[in-house]
């Protein structure tokens, strides 16, 4: 476990350098002058270029890259352009809100997956099943974007229960906190839960054809038991796969449900800084998202041992 714990972090290491490498440079090739956001159209010249000089602009990219590392590794993601302050703390105050969409999306998926997966395999070929497999292939059909503004119109202009957008932290109260994140994370997660619903689906009718499941009904074992025990758990492994793969893209799909209900977290975060020529807010914001997507991937390798013991993580690793 430890030696393959190494060779995974050293692997996201540099495949979280080069990343950060190659967003660099983008932004640089972006059209747009940072100098003149921060100092105004009406700047002189002399004035501009003494800012391009104070912020490094005027050096190779790969100079200003190795300065903007050496600055990282301490911590300092630099100063944004827009905000005239640390980009740490911008970050740090995003982060969880995007985190909790993730987080809510995720139940979401989980429970509509294994509830309406298991249901499906286990009435193969009735009306529920028809039901089921037609409303989760409806489901990753629709965009997400409009599956939110259904919600949207349901919920918070018709029924009046929910806010359509805004943020309210936890601390100020756990109620309206959960009200303003209900529609968006909801929203996040409905096409990952009709993804991952057919996977369950399909590996739950491939376990029940193996030979021990067979074996074991034969003995009478009892269905729920055959369920639960030996059925359920080995069909996991390939949906577990496709969640962890889901689960990093449902993060960069926060972006969008931000802007749609107006949440304010690192998805909002990035494009407002995109469209100021913010930076060093975008590297940081992309960053942040690379480093949860790369840590979802360690967490769900890890994940196989604990569900089938066969799955060894040392072969894994090398």
């Amino acid at each position: 476990m430890t030696r393959y714990l190494i060779v995974r972090l050293s692997r996201a290491l540099l495949t979280l350098l080069a990343l950060s490498f190659v967003v660099f440079a983008m932004l640089r090739l972006v059209p747009g002058d940072p100098a003149v956001l921060v100092l105004g159209p009406e700047a002189s010249p002399q004035a501009l270029q003494a800012l391009r000089e104070q912020l490094g602009l005027d050096q190779p990219i790969v100079t200003q890259f190795a300065a903007w590392l050496r600055r990282a590794i301490t911590g300092d993601l630099g100063l944004s352009l827009r905000f005239k302050e640390p980009v740490m703390p911008l970050i740090v105050e995003r982060y969880p809100r995007t985190l909790s969409l993730v987080i809510w999306g995720s139940a979401v998926a989980i429970s509509i997956s294994l509830v309406a997966g298991a249901t499906s395999a286990r009435r193969n070929n009735s009306w529920i099943d028809l039901s089921i497999t037609s409303v989760a292939l409806l489901g990753i059909s629709v965009p997400g974007f409009w599956l939110g503004a259904l919600l949207m119109l349901a919920f918070s202009v018709h029924l009046g229960w929910l806010p359509t957008s805004g943020y309210v932290a936890p601390g100020k109260g756990v109620a309206e906190f959960l009200k303003h994140l209900v529609m968006p994370g909801t929203a996040l997660g409905l096409a990952v839960g009709a993804v991952l619903t057919r996977m369950v689906r399909s590996s739950l009718l491939d376990v029940y054809l193996e030979p021990y499941i067979v074996a074991a009904r034969a003995k009478g074992l009892a269905e729920t038991t055959l369920f639960y025990r030996h059925a359920l758990r080995n069909a996991l492994i390939p949906v577990v796969t496709l969640f962890g793969i889901h689960l990093g893209y449902m993060m960069g799909g926060t972006v969008v449900m931000e802007k749609m209900f107006a949440y304010p977290g690192i998805g909002t975060l990035i494009l407002e800084a995109l469209f100021q020529r913010d930076y060093p807010v975008v590297q940081a914001g992309i960053l942040s998202y690379a480093t949860t997507f790369i840590l979802i991937n360690l967490i769900t390798d890890v994940a196989y041992s604990a569900i089938d013991p066969r799955v060894t993580l040392a072969g894994k690793g090398r």
